[in-house]
C-alpha cells in the first residue's frame, strides 16, 4: 500500500515505509501526520558522537554526553497534540534514558532537563515486544517512562517551523530514530517488532531527513 510523503524541501513522492533488518523487511502503514527523523541528521553540539551500530538505521546511531543536544528543524503541519516515540538502545539501568523537547510547544509530562522543559523517556519492563524483562542491549521503540505511564507528547500551539531536540541524560544510551505522530494509537514498536523504519531515499541527503506521510491530503 502506497502512502504520500512530503519532504522538507517540498518534494512530494509516492513511497512506502519499511521496517528493515539485515534479514528481512516488514511493511509499515504509517498514519497521516507522522514525522520520522534520523537521530544523526540534526545539528549536533560538540559532545554528540555518531557510533557504528549494526542494529541501527543505516548502521549509525548517536550517543550524547549529559546536557548535550541534537536539534532538528522540522515543519509541523497542524497544531495539536503530537505523540513522541524514539528508537533507543540501553546497555543497562545506568544508561537508559533521554530528554526530548520542542520550542513553541508544551511537553507532557514535563520535567526539568537542566534548565529546559522536556519529556523524559527511559526503558522499563514491557517496553519491548521482544522481551518481557527490562529491554537492555536490544533496540526498541519507547514513548514514556514506566511502561504504564501516559504517552509522552508535545502540545503544539501553531503549525510551521519548530525545533525538536534530543538531550543526553545518561551517556552511553544510543538514539537511532525519532517519530512524531498525531495518532495516539499508532505504536511503532508493535508495528515493526522493534526494527527501524526506512526513510525513502529520494530525499536530498544534504537536507534534514524528515518525511511527513499523508501530507498530500492537507497541502
Amino acid at each position: 500500500m502506497f502512502s504520500s510523503a512530503k519532504f522538507s524541501k517540498g518534494l512530494f513522492i509516492l513511497c512506502f515505509a519499511m521496517a528493515t533488518s539485515a534479514a528481512f523487511a516488514v511493511k509499515v502503514d504509517l498514519p497521516e501526520n507522522t514525522i520520522i527523523l534520523e537521530a544523526d541528521a540534526g545539528e549536533m553540539e560538540k559532545g554528540v558522537t555518531i557510533v557504528n551500530e549494526k542494529g541501527a538505521s543505516e548502521g549509525k546511531a548517536t550517543d550524547h554526553e549529559r546536557g548535550i543536544k541534537t536539534v532538528h528543524e522540522i515543519d509541523i503541519p497542524k497544531a495539536g497534540d503530537w505523540y513522541l516515540w524514539i528508537r533507543i538502545f540501553c546497555p543497562d539501568g545506568g544508561r537508559d534514558s533521554y530528554w526530548l523537547g520542542m520550542d513553541k510547544a508544551t511537553p507532557n509530562p514535563a520535567e526539568d532537563a537542566l534548565g529546559e522543559q522536556a519529556v523524559r523517556i527511559y526503558s522499563a519492563a514491557g517496553d519491548s515486544v521482544n522481551t518481557p524483562a527490562q529491554p537492555f542491549n536490544i533496540w526498541f521503540w519507547d514513548s514514556n517512562k514506566s511502561h504504564t505511564d501516559p504517552h509522552s507528547f508535545f502540545k503544539v500551539k501553531s503549525a510551521g517551523k519548530h525545533s525538536l531536540w534530543s538531550k543526553g541524560r545518561e551517556p552511553g544510551t544510543l538514539l537511532d530514530q525519532l517519530l512524531l505522530t498525531m495518532d495516539e494509537s499508532f505504536n511503532p514498536e508493535e508495528a515493526t517488532k522493534g526494527e527501524w523504519i526506512e526513510i525513502p531515499s529520494a530525499v536530498d541527503l544534504t537536507d534534514k531527513l524528515a518525511a511527513t506521510w499523508g501530507a498530500i491530503k492537507y497541502h
